[in-house]
């Protein structure tokens, strides 16, 4: 089965939808919203060939065996910003982690980039006490995602009490971190 998989991600990584190059972000679009399942037509537990016809991906690079990376078209670079733009694809997950790097993307409850770790808390007072331990103990903590169909999480990084790393990701993803 794994080499099944394997030759999957090799066909992959040599199709044409894998040489996309980058495309600008989506302008006159409505708000975009990351959660509780995915973002846009892209969802968490898609596999790979399948979170590549949504079309929201570009510069799909097969990583590690068990791992891959994407970023997502409508999504700025961030350079100057601690935001990342990538979508983590498991062989024995599919996507399993959608971060944005865009202040306009939010959560169904109005978190995106430049919220306050007050107003996270406030939106998400059942992980008010988890997210509070991991920003104190790690520099990210994480929220469970209201309303997923599968067991997800918000991780947040903030900087002076300012989110400015947001993504949604499977609870066990194994992709990175």
């Amino acid at each position: 089965m794994a080499a099944g998989i394997s030759a999957v991600v090799v066909a992959l990584a040599g199709g044409t939808a894998l040489a996309q190059d980058s495309a600008s972000p989506a302008t006159g679009t409505q708000a975009q919203v990351l959660g509780p399942n995915g973002y846009g037509n892209l969802q968490l537990g898609m596999n790979p060939m399948a979170a590549l016809a949504t079309g929201q991906l570009t510069d799909y690079k097969v990583g590690w065996p068990e791992c891959s990376f994407a970023k997502l078209k409508d999504q700025p670079a961030a350079p100057d910003s601690i935001a990342q733009n990538f979508v983590a694809v498991a062989l024995d997950q599919g996507v399993s982690g959608i971060s944005v790097s865009d202040p306009a993307v939010r959560t169904p409850e109005g978190i995106g980039l430049g919220s306050t770790v007050d107003q996270v808390k406030a939106a998400y007072p059942d992980s008010a006490d988890q997210l509070q331990e991991g920003l104190d103990n790690l520099g990210r903590g994480y929220v469970t995602v209201p309303g997923s169909s599968r067991p997800a999480v918000y991780r947040i990084h903030a900087t002076n009490n300012t989110v400015d790393q947001l993504a949604l990701q499977l609870t066990n993803q194994n992709c990175y971190e």
